[in-house]
């Protein structure tokens, strides 16, 4: 289970398991943190703020952290992702997660 510290504070923390930092860092400093537990805390968080409706956070956080994740991560990324952009009318995030979902890769 996942809960977040604070709104929008970046940080979440699960339940018996030490804090989890995100989109903190830069270049292969962040690199460190992409493990299994980073990817579930990562999508975790992206469906509170997408069961939330908080889409300026949904897509920032998914901004943030696409560009340095696994093309598999991507797709599970874009998938919750694309609510958000839809809510907001952000057609060309839209179009990139589409595309990413039909097994494309965007870089």
């Amino acid at each position: 289970r996942v809960m977040p510290e604070g709104r929008g504070a970046g940080t979440l923390s699960t339940v018996g398991t030490p804090t989890v930092k995100m989109g903190s860092g830069s270049g292969a400093s962040r690199e460190r943190w992409r493990t299994p537990e980073f990817y579930s805390a990562l999508l975790g968080k992206m469906r509170c703020l997408a069961s939330l409706a908080e889409w300026e956070q949904l897509s920032a956080l998914c901004g943030a952290e696409w560009e340095g994740s696994e093309p598999h991560m991507r797709r599970e990324m874009a998938l919750i992702s694309a609510q958000g952009a839809w809510h907001m009318g952000a057609w060309e995030d839209m179009r990139k997660y589409v595309y990413e979902v039909e097994g494309g890769d965007t870089g």
